[in-house]
Order: structure tokens, then C-alpha cells, then sequence
């Protein structure tokens, strides 16, 4: 049986804006919204080329397309890129705030990694999350997330982990979820 792991950690806003931006990049329309921009663009170039080249009946229908069909695709796509590419300074701001105006948030946490879940603990309170709990489990470069919904997961940053730590709480991970719903690093 493997020992418990336990990691003492204070989340910085940093912690948060990579796991943040980790769970964002997962989504389709995210992950695509670049995409949807260029898209976008390049049919409303060619419309426009279009209407260069037509009689003035069939212009007024291609304005129209331009209008109502491309450009809210292209205003959506260029939206999202902002949202996923642009924030960081800002997330990371409000982050700060947020951990600022909080004291729990700001607690040293003991957290422990064993056969029974995550338990957390600061001065404040305590909670534990069973393995039945999580959907999926995602090791990242920087990150273990622990999903317990598509959008959301509770997270152990791997600087907080010592090396010999990594094995333990991989081994942990496959004991208690399903292998299918689990994406570790070989190492």
C-alpha cells in the first residue's frame, strides 16, 4: 500500500491563471475561436470580392451575407482569440484581488493525497474529495487537475511536489480511477 502524499502550499495567482486558461483551452469553441476569426475573414474577403465583380441585384444580397451571416462569426472568433490569448494581466489581476480580500484563499494549505481522495486543510476549514468524485484526471506540465465537472477541476501545482512525490500520486491516480478517464506523463 502506498503511503499518503502530503503537500503543504499557498496557491498563487499565477496557480490559478495556468490552471484556468489549462481548463479553457480544453473546450472546442476555444480551442477553435482563432480559427472561426480567420474563417470568417477570409469569406467576407471574398465576399467582397464577389460584389466587385456583380451586377448591383446581387451585390445587395452578398452585403446582406456580409451583414448577417459572416460578420458575427468573424466578431464571435475575434472575441474568443481575445478572451483566450489576450487576458492573463488582467485574469491574473482579478485573481490577485480576489486572493487579497480572502483569507482562506490566502492560508497555507495541507493537502493530502491518499487512498480515500484529496483531503485539504487550512487554519480556516477542511474538506475532502472522494476518487468517486472525479470524472477525470489530467497531468499537465505544470499541474495535476483533478476534474469533478467538464469545466472544473481542483488542482495540485507539480512545483509543490517534490520528484520522489510525482510517483505516489500517479500511483494513487490509476488505483482509484478509471484508466479511461485518465491522461498522466510518463516518466
Amino acid at each position: 500500500m502506498t503511503a499518503p502524499v502530503k503537500i503543504q502550499l499557498i496557491y498563487a495567482p499565477d496557480d490559478y491563471v495556468r490552471a484556468l486558461k489549462f481548463i479553457q483551452g480544453r473546450t472546442f469553441i476555444m480551442r477553435h475561436a482563432l480559427e472561426f476569426a480567420v474563417i470568417s475573414f477570409a469569406c467576407a474577403g471574398v465576399a467582397y470580392v464577389l460584389t466587385a465583380f456583380l451586377n448591383e441585384s446581387v451585390n445587395d444580397v452578398v452585403e446582406m451575407l456580409l451583414v448577417f451571416a459572416i460578420a458575427p462569426f468573424f466578431i464571435v472568433g475575434l472575441g474568443l482569440s481575445i478572451i483566450r490569448f489576450l487576458p492573463t494581466p488582467i485574469l491574473k489581476w482579478q485573481i490577485s484581488r480576489q486572493i487579497a480580500s480572502s483569507p482562506a484563499m490566502q492560508a497555507e494549505q495541507d493537502l493530502e493525497i491518499n487512498s480515500t481522495g484529496l483531503c485539504g486543510r487550512t487554519a480556516l476549514g477542511s474538506g475532502e474529495t472522494k476518487w468517486s468524485a472525479f470524472i477525470e484526471v489530467v497531468e499537465s506540465d505544470s499541474d495535476f487537475l483533478f476534474f469533478t465537472a467538464r469545466k472544473f477541476a481542483l488542482f495540485v501545482p507539480k512545483a509543490a511536489v517534490s520528484p520522489a512525490e510525482l510517483s505516489p500520486i500517479r500511483a494513487f491516480i490509476l488505483a482509484n480511477v478509471d484508466h479511461e478517464k485518465v491522461s498522466l506523463q510518463s516518466h
